[in-house]
Parts: C-alpha cells; sequence; structure tokens
C-alpha cells in the first residue's frame, strides 16, 4: 500500500475493505493504525468488516472491530463506511461467506457515492 501511495494527495481516495479472517483483536488494530500513518496524504474510506451468514457466531468479533474503526474515523477524519447497514443476507451468495454481484454491486455504489460527495463539496465549498 506504501508504495501505490507514493504520489497520492487530498485529491486522491484509497479504498479498504475489512476482511473476515483475523480475529486477533490486537493484530486488526496494529494493522489498521499503519493504515492509518501510510494513508495520512490522501482521502481514506475504510469499508467495515462485513457480517458473516456462514458462520455467524464470528460476528462478535466484526461489531468490536467496526465499533474500533467508528472510533477511529471521528479521531482521524476518514470516512468509515458501515456496510452492515444496507448489505442483508440476500446480498451474498448461498454459503453466506462472500457477496454475491448485489452485495458488490451495493458495496461500489456507496463507495462512488463517497467520492462524488466528496468531490461535490469541494467543488462548492466557498473560499474564505
Amino acid at each position: 500500500l506504501q508504495n501505490l501511495t507514493l504520489n497520492f494527495n487530498k485529491n486522491d481516495h484509497v479504498i479498504i475493505t475489512a476482511g473476515t479472517n483475523d480475529k486477533n483483536f490486537n493484530n486488526y488494530k496494529m494493522s489498521v493504525l499503519k493504515t492509518l500513518s501510510i494513508c495520512s496524504n490522501t482521502n481514506l474510506i475504510i469499508n467495515s468488516v462485513p457480517d458473516r451468514f456462514d458462520k455467524p457466531f464470528y460476528n462478535h468479533y466484526h461489531d468490536k472491530m467496526n465499533n474500533y474503526l467508528l472510533q477511529l474515523s471521528q479521531e482521524y477524519h476518514f470516512t468509515f463506511n458501515d456496510i452492515n447497514i444496507f448489505c442483508d443476507r440476500n446480498d451474498y451468495t448461498r454459503h453466506g461467506l462472500h457477496f454475491n454481484n448485489l452485495g458488490k454491486y451495493k458495496l461500489t455504489s456507496t463507495c462512488s457515492q463517497y467520492i462524488k460527495n466528496f468531490n461535490i463539496n469541494k467543488f462548492f465549498r466557498p473560499h474564505p
């Protein structure tokens, strides 16, 4: 990520979608903080850890991680996109782990909307 964003600035966006495999909260925290450090020169959107419908007992780990991301988003001023608000079981494949086409569409559409709104607000922001 660091090499990919070397020339990025506040006109660019990095979108990160959290995965569901990491259950070690301390490793997760370190990884997120490292990402925030790397992306400090650009706009960052972090999507929440998605719910799992194949192993729903993991979702309490994901809730803890998502609450952490929400707190960090307020402190570090990045966009936290809680995909679990608008994605439900119908947006996943039969096994319940991965998004189907509708889920992928919803995910990419919300990220696209965040970027559009950012650019509109930037364009129409009054000058001091």
